[in-house]
């Protein structure tokens, strides 16, 4: 192996150069999707919370499955909540905070169903 050149006098040595980064996006949560995912979430407890009052189904699997579907709109609301509330970059203190008490009054509700 030999050692390295240095470069003629009066050429620039430059060195190593790093390697560029890649092409970088900054993810911007917009308060439109962040409402979206809510509401998307309290949808599906509606349905499910519906389906459990008030058809009177005596079957297992459909209990179960209403259940499910208002466990899962549950966990949907309080993703979007914590969403908003950690990943958008312009919402205010007080808008964080909201969203996070929103996220636990979401999860006190589905505690009711158990």
């Amino acid at each position: 192996m030999q050692p390295s050149q240095q470069p003629p006098m009066g050429a620039p040595y430059y060195g190593p150069q790093p390697a560029p980064a890649g092409p970088t996006m900054p993810i911007d949560i917009s308060r439109k999707l962040v409402f979206i995912v809510v509401a998307l979430g309290v949808l599906l407890m509606w349905i499910g919370a519906l389906g459990l009052n008030s058809f009177g189904i005596t079957d297992p699997g459909a209990l179960r499955a209403f259940l499910a579907l208002a466990y899962t709109g549950a966990a949907v609301a309080v993703f979007g909540c914590v969403l908003g509330a950690l990943g958008a970059p312009r919402a205010t203190d007080f808008q964080r905070l909201g969203l996070l008490i929103l996220a636990g009054f979401f999860l006190m509700a589905a505690s009711i169903w158990t």
